[in-house]
């Protein structure tokens, strides 16, 4: 493994992927099952609009709808429309269906695995370890009718994200559009039909629910999750007062930095094993003067035993002891970040926040626009993360993203197939410009490769942007 010809075998496969989904009969079949093409003589044909809107149009800010016009005329010379023709074209429901049919396509096509997943020993256990995190792009307020924001002073019109991503296999199983005021606890629901037997889901607390919890264990998988401040957590299934969690651990585990019991929680009293984790004195302070501060610009007082359980950091799993350790049950938690990462990337690099407009089929072609190209970006990427993981290093999604962008590459991927000399040059690259450069603080993969302790990473306190992420954990 890791040798070129691997490789090679690795990009073939996936040119053919690509070149399935790009295939000029099936442009055309899907072009006219949703409308988009009506007649023979159209000027405007699906590849050139295709192209258009997602290679082309990769950063918005710099293209006007004169630059698109003259953009498509080098395409193909024979279309030469107006700025009004093609933003009419834009803005057509029929090219939403287009453009959507062909992202669902490209979604399906690109779950089909071209090689065997690397995984750390924490996550060989599990079939798929998901992650599901969601994004908010905001739009122009006059598509409120249309895009619902969350109110107030805040954005009234925006469209959320709502991303589940597979972290062994890099792997994109959903992205769907849905309303901002939408709850998550309700995109976890939806999720449930995917879980099979020794799966694990990862989520952050604006996921939690324990209905959705137990029919996690209900179809034989896993859950990780941070426990929610307003959960009830009982010792006993029989109880009928909950326990004060920080007062309970401060009198029987005066002295332990992690406390590993099996409670139950809410008035289901459903079983599950806690792991709590004392944080420095420093992290705890600072937790508790910004709870004082929010809580006051709110015209309330914390509760004390709100106060007290800033000393800690709770986690719930299901996961036994024979698997995870207590001491990396957080450090594995660490790896819900990279859904985040994953959004912060598609925002700079992408630009799939940069939403112009004020028509509703307008700003639903730029989104499928861009989905589609981030599904295909993500089939190069999770490749690129394989070959560079046979030989010890990690990828960069900044760098490979930045890379495909450079010399029109995206477009002579997706669009002009691979030639020998894009293959030989994208093997040499992966490991000389896509690749993570050395660093001092250990990245999520090397703390999950190493089975690091929560605990030990806690030590990296003063530094910021440790700083900052244990802060948002706890």
């Amino acid at each position: 493994m890791g040798k070129p010809s691997t490789l090679f075998s690795g990009l073939k496969s996936m040119r053919d992927q690509i070149t399935e989904i790009f295939k000029p009969c099936e442009l055309s079949k899907i072009a006219r099952e949703t409308k988009f093409i009506q007649r023979n003589t159209n000027i405007l044909q699906e590849k050139d609009f295709l192209e258009l809107m997602t290679t082309v149009s990769l950063d918005p800010k710099s293209i006007s709808l004169e630059g698109l016009c003259s953009e498509l005329r080098t395409l193909n010379p024979e279309a030469d429309l107006t700025p009004q023709s093609l933003m009419e074209r834009i803005n057509r429901p029929e090219s939403v269906e287009f453009l959507k049919t062909i992202f669902q396509e490209a979604l399906k096509k690109s779950l089909r695995n071209i090689v065997e997943p690397i995984s750390p020993d924490l996550l060989k256990t599990f079939n798929n370890v998901f992650l599901e995190d969601c994004s908010e792009c905001a739009l122009n307020e006059e598509l409120e009718v249309h895009f619902k924001g969350s109110g107030g002073a805040t954005q009234k019109s925006s469209v959320k994200l709502d991303l589940v991503y597979e972290i062994k296999q890099k792997n994109i199983i959903h992205i769907g559009l849905v309303d901002r005021r939408s709850p998550d606890q309700k995109l976890a629901q939806m999720h449930l039909e995917i879980t099979q037997d020794g799966d694990l889901w990862i989520r952050d607390l604006g996921f939690f629910d324990v209905t959705v919890l137990k029919d996690i264990v209900i179809n034989g998988a896993y859950f990780l999750s941070r426990l929610a401040a307003c959960v009830n957590v009982y010792l006993k299934e029989e109880d009928e007062k909950p326990i004060d969690l920080a007062e309970y651990i401060n009198h029987h585990f005066p002295n332990d930095s992690i406390i590993d019991l099996p409670v139950f929680i809410s008035k289901e009293k459903f079983p599950v094993r806690l792991v709590a984790y004392r944080a420095p004195k420093e992290l705890a302070d600072k937790r508790r003067r910004e709870a004082l501060k929010m809580a006051g610009q709110r015209g309330k007082t914390p509760k004390r035993e709100t106060l007290n359980r800033l000393n800690f950091t709770f986690f719930i799993t299901n996961v036994p002891k024979t698997i995870w350790k207590a001491e990396v049950v957080g450090t594995i938690y660490m790896i819900r970040w990279q859904i985040e990462l994953i959004f912060k990337n598609w925002k700079s690099s992408l630009q799939i926040n940069h939403l112009k407009g004020i028509n509703p089929s307008r700003i639903k072609c730029l989104l499928y626009a861009k989905l589609i190209v981030i599904v295909l970006t993500n089939m190069i990427y999770k490749l690129a993360d394989w070959y560079a993981q046979q030989l010890q290093r990690e990828i960069s999604l900044h760098k490979v993203v930045n890379w495909l962008k450079r010399n029109n590459r995206l477009a002579l991927i997706f669009f002009c197939r691979f030639s020998r000399e894009l293959f030989e040059i994208l093997e040499k690259e992966i490991l000389q410009s896509m690749c993570k450069g050395k660093r001092k603080r250990k990245t999520s993969q090397e703390t999950l490769e190493n089975g690091v302790s929560y605990c030990d990473l806690y030590e990296n306190f003063g530094n910021k942007i440790i700083e900052n992420q244990y802060d948002r954990v706890a």
